[in-house]
């Protein structure tokens, strides 16, 4: 549901990742937006942190040891497992990526049944969708929503804390208790710069600078530090948030991330889906150039066209979760560079449709490739 109008918006997707050895969870993301590869790097970023500070703002026991680089990922063949930005970062951080063989499922039975084990868990919660239609009956899952985003993720996450302090049969002991042991004594390393991290798993597009600035989608962006490139007439690697395009990253020699805002700063935040969507709108229009101040006019006369729509339409509501919002990212704390771990872990998006039906939904029983 929506946290201010408590006004039904749709369902949303989880990414989550496991360590294979152990069983415990590394990490998640909650999104409305379809697995891609900024939830992914959401998801990375979540299981490498320390969670410690995240737990306790969500009021939480800080019970979840996970933290730091893993030596290897196991992952299915989704495209935001072969984007450019997740097969870069991984190399550059000494990460092995192993995709899943085409056809054989079952090797992604860990996680499946980590999932499957949160499903039993939240189909218990009103609003749920059950597995399938049979299943779910004459319920109205609609009219049962009582839960936001931010309740569902506090759910999964004290779901997760339980799990990890059960007895599992696969490894006999706890989750925990497995992980204690093995990491004992181990010298744990992390990146030097959590935000860092998060950014190099965002997709990047290589772009020259350009007299009056970064061209990204038909958006111009500008900094004063972009000068020195500008006089090079170098390339350089832009990555950004699909979430919130008001700024794009840019790396320097220092390997610092340089914060480019727009060149116009009166803009407003807005999306990559927002954006596509009003490129969508002005070509079906007939226009045959698209250019900046086209898109933003088209982006604001869209989002006041939705919340006009937002008390009738759960498409216009799920429209308005998914624009470009303060703090819509991935809560990052300060980086910790002390620890970190070096067993193996597990990653995997929901495959789910892309279609706003009922709060919530996890699509957790056909996994294609």
């Amino acid at each position: 549901m929506e946290p201010d109008t408590l006004e039904v918006i749709g369902r949303p997707f989880i990414t989550l990742a496991i360590d294979i050895r152990t069983r415990m969870y590394c990490g998640f993301y909650l999104t409305f937006d379809p697995p891609s590869a900024s939830s992914v790097a959401a998801c990375v970023a979540h299981a490498v942190m320390d969670k410690s500070d995240w737990l306790s703002a969500r009021g939480l026991p800080a019970k979840w040891p996970v933290t730091g680089l893993c030596e290897v990922i196991h992952v299915d063949n989704g495209k935001e497992f072969h984007s450019k930005a997740f097969t870069r970062a991984c190399e550059d951080y000494g990460i092995e990526v192993r995709y899943r063989p085409p056809g054989t499922p079952h090797m992604g039975g860990h996680v499946e049944r980590r999932i499957g084990h949160l499903m039993q868990e939240l189909h218990l919660l009103p609003g749920t969708t059950f597995s399938n239609i049979k299943e779910r009956g004459i319920y109205d899952p609609a009219g049962n929503a009582c839960l936001t985003i931010a309740e569902i993720e506090w759910l999964v996450a004290s779901i997760i804390l339980e799990h990890h302090a059960s007895f599992h049969e696969g490894i006999g002991t706890a989750p925990l208790a497995k992980w204690t042991a093995d990491t004992e004594g181990r010298t744990f390393r992390t990146p030097a710069d959590l935000r860092t991290f998060h950014r190099d798993f965002l997709p990047f597009e290589d772009r020259k600078v350009q007299q009056d600035g970064i061209h990204l989608f038909n958006v111009l962006y500008w900094h004063d530090a972009l000068t020195p490139f500008l006089h090079d007439k170098a390339w350089v690697t832009v990555h950004y948030d699909p979430a919130n395009l008001s700024k794009v990253f840019v790396r320097g020699v220092s390997g610092d991330y340089l914060e480019v805002p727009y060149r116009n700063l009166r803009r407003p935040a807005i999306s990559k889906w927002e954006l596509k969507a009003a490129t969508r709108a002005l070509r079906r229009q007939g226009r045959a150039g698209v250019d900046e101040a086209m898109i933003f006019e088209m982006v604001l006369a869209r989002r006041k066209l939705v919340d006009e729509a937002r008390g009738r339409s759960r498409r216009a509501r799920l429209e308005h979760a998914r624009s470009a919002r303060p703090g819509s990212g991935p809560t990052l704390p300060a980086s910790d560079p002390t620890r970190t771990i070096d067993a193996e872990f597990q990653v995997i998006a929901d495959d789910a449709d892309d279609v706003p039906l009922d709060l919530p939904f996890y699509e957790t029983e056909e996994w294609d490739d």
